[in-house]
């Protein structure tokens, strides 16, 4: 009942790349606008019916119906390839089906069944691509040609207005107030175009525009020169592309040209090539100085006409200029993906859906990812766009650092708008989030004023730390354990009794059983909790401040914020992660707790969040070198274990993946880090793909291990566990 529309995989022969909007987002947007669906599918690469033939539900595609388009609206038939309202509606028809939602299902004759809303798309004709392949392909011909921007020179950020947010970020940076920079640059290119037709406007004409709009040459001037400088600063090299052009140039002896539809002048794209791909090539055409552009056909017919006595190969990502045109020339082609189709296209990026950001940070964030993990363009071809994650450093700078600095940045904020001035970061997850805060207070300089300390607590500390009468023993064998009676009283208590019979006992249930075996030890026990709580305090007292304090832990309850508060006196506000409906610390007056990837859930399994339902995989990454801690005494810590055995050389990786991400993010992004938040579902999402997807190698998983004495659990490998239930 919930399947929308049926229709086919696309024919064998036809391409991959006519999944994408080719030339039609233009009659998208007005045959959109005419049914009255304005949320757009900024998906790269999407699912519809090639060639219009589907069943559907009337009701799943009514708009299409309720729009009274006539027929005399769609062209006669001419063999047009492009552009029309027919090639936009086919296109259209499964966004609109999801926006009824509804679902799509999509009919392979070869397997005889359906897949639902991720079809195949012809994807196996780009599986078989390979660095290899492309060099075999270059040996045919006596030209090749490169595009340069998303082929040969990536930038760390996904998309190409991020570069004018990030110019506009510097602009106000500079001159302290807000410049309407953006709608200023963008008009003065569109004047620059309709006045200069047949022009391909450069960088130069554009600003010359631009002071004629804001009055004032010495400041376009100094604009220009800042968004040059942002597009030299977010640069960096597809080595594997830098190493197969010099290749094609030096070792099979290929003409190699290189070309881009571009505002940038050549001496300065020369220079972006100079700084970070060391690049060997004959010839550069820039549309801007050749006033011939890819993506109309211009230049292709002028390299026909030119060289159309050699054989040619054109090498780039974008499918309309770099695939589809050329071959209306006939040039051949070899199609890479660009880091974000290759992204979108990958089991990962399947489930993250991440399509459209309208910030700075998020476009940072994600392209710090896409950088690290999807900038190799051939990676997951072997295993069809399935991503597999066999790397410590790699998992902890893709995939875990973003949910960190997610966190942190939203951490600092909450602090300074409770005017706190310390932040008590708690073992032993604190371990790793303190080095993070540390990164940002050194590259923030508002963040500087804000004290952060690892404050080592356990539950086992502070419980028992906060025991003055048998009924404070009680309210601790509320607390869930599952397990051995023996193991029960040691954990919590300290007290090992030998004799004691090897009984299975639950908590909270078992608490009159457990409290029987316990009554010869009471004064025992908080005679020496009284001591212990002497120990601690002064311990704490040597780091807290007088000031509001904020606590900093992965959740969830808030148990230990609760007894800390029970052993000093003071209160706190709590920020977690993610926090559960119970909230502990409210009991006690003063106590303030929430949650940022959510907050008061029921249970954690029913979380919208993944990074709150798979909270072990961040509990089994977060530790610290050392044990829990058992109790402080004369000044020393003393733990479970000096040298945590779980604390291994994969875990050191990961912590070091997540600081180098979160310090290449603040080299980005500065004091403006903490006035734009990221959208949280960007880390969120990569960790849902990366569970959902099975994405974690045996040679990780069998490292990620959880335990917890305190509670009754044993190590387990977590993504065991979870792998079964997704």
């Amino acid at each position: 009942d919930n399947v929308g529309i049926i229709y086919p995989e696309t024919f064998y022969a036809l391409p991959y790349t006519g999944h994408t909007w080719l030339n039609n987002k233009a009659s998208r947007d007005e045959l959109m606008y005419r049914i009255g669906v304005l949320e757009k599918n900024d998906q790269i690469y999407f699912d519809y019916p090639m060639g219009t033939m589907f069943w559907a539900r009337v009701e799943s595609i009514k708009q299409f119906f309720e729009a009274q388009i006539r027929l005399e609206e769609f062209p006669e038939e001419r063999g047009q390839v492009d552009g029309t309202i027919a090639h936009a509606f086919e296109r259209c028809v499964t966004s609109v089906v999801k926006y009824n939602n509804y679902n799509i299902a999509i009919y392979s004759d070869k397997n005889n069944d359906y897949v639902y809303n991720n079809g195949l798309k012809n994807m196996n004709q780009y599986f078989i691509k390979s660095y290899d392949g492309l060099i075999d392909s270059a040996k045919k011909y006596d030209i090749v040609t490169f595009d340069i921007f998303d082929t040969i020179i990536l930038r760390k950020v996904p998309k190409p207005d991020d570069i004018l947010l990030y110019t506009q970020i510097k602009i106000s940076q500079k001159y302290g107030e807000e410049f309407s920079y953006i709608e200023n640059r963008k008009k003065a290119e569109e004047i620059c175009r309709r006045n200069n037709a047949g022009k391909d406007a450069n960088i130069n004409d554009i600003y010359d525009v631009f002071a004629q709009l804001c009055k004032n040459k010495k400041l376009s001037d100094d604009i220009k020169e800042i968004e040059i400088g942002v597009e030299k600063n977010l640069i960096f090299p597809d080595v594997k592309m830098v190493e197969a052009i010099n290749y094609i140039h030096d070792e099979l002896c290929k003409k190699v040209f290189l070309i881009s539809d571009m505002h940038l002048t050549k001496n300065i794209i020369v220079d972006m090539l100079n700084k970070c791909a060391k690049v060997q090539y004959d010839e550069i055409f820039i549309s801007c100085e050749t006033n011939l552009r890819k993506d109309n056909g211009k230049m292709w017919e002028w390299i026909k006409d030119k060289y159309g006595e050699n054989k040619i190969l054109h090498v780039g990502d974008n499918e309309l200029s770099d695939v589809h045109i050329p071959m209306e020339y006939n040039i051949d082609n070899y199609h890479i993906m660009s880091s974000l189709a290759l992204f979108q296209n990958t089991n990962v990026g399947q489930i993250c859906k991440i399509t459209s950001y309208d910030k700075l940070s998020s476009g940072v964030m994600l392209g710090l990812v896409l950088e690290k993990t999807f900038s190799d363009k051939f990676r997951f071809n072997n295993d069809r766009f399935n991503v597999q994650i066999n790397d410590f450093y790699e998992l902890g700078y893709s995939f875990i650092a973003p949910a960190i600095l997610e966190y942190m940045l939203w951490l600092i904020r909450e602090t300074m708008d409770v005017g706190a001035d310390t932040i008590l970061f708690f073992a032993r997850e604190g371990y790793i989030l303190k080095q993070v805060f540390d990164v940002i207070k050194e590259r923030c300089s508002v963040v500087r004023k804000i004290n952060g300390e690892y404050l080592c607590v356990s539950r086992r500390a502070l419980s028992y730390a906060s025991l003055k009468s048998k009924k404070d023993i009680e309210e601790v064998l509320g607390i869930y354990y599952l397990g051995k009676m023996k193991d029960v009283i040691y954990n919590r208590f300290g007290i090992l009794i030998e004799n004691l019979k090897d009984e299975e006992i639950r908590l909270p249930g078992d608490d009159l059983k457990v409290m029987k075996h316990l009554e010869p030890y009471i004064d025992n026990i908080l005679e020496d909790a009284s001591k212990k709580r002497n120990d601690y305090l002064k311990y704490y007292n040597s780091l807290a401040s007088n000031n509001k304090m904020v606590i900093s832990d992965i959740g969830y309850s808030g148990t230990i914020q609760y007894y800390l508060s029970k052993v000093t006196g003071d209160v706190y506000f709590g920020r977690y992660f993610a926090t559960d409906e119970s909230k502990k610390p409210l009991k006690i007056p003063g106590n303030d707790i929430k949650g940022l990837f959510s907050d008061g859930v029921t249970n954690k399994y029913v979380s919208d969040s993944a990074i709150h339902k798979y909270d072990l995989l961040f509990e089994s990454i977060m530790i610290a070198p050392f044990g829990q801690l058992l109790y402080v005494e004369d000044d020393k810590m003393v733990y479970t274990e000096e040298n945590n055995p779980l604390f291994t050389a994969g875990i050191k990786e990961a912590h070091k993946g997540i600081v180098d991400y979160v310090s290449n993010y603040m080299n980005i992004m500065g004091d403006y880090a903490l006035l734009e938040m990221p959208d949280k579902n960007i880390p969120d999402s990569l960790v849902k793909g990366l569970i959902e997807n099975k994405c974690i190698g045996n040679n990780i998983s069998k490292e990620l291990l959880f335990e917890d004495k305190y509670c009754g659990n044993v190590k387990n490998n977590l993504m065991e566990e979870y792998f079964k239930t997704v």
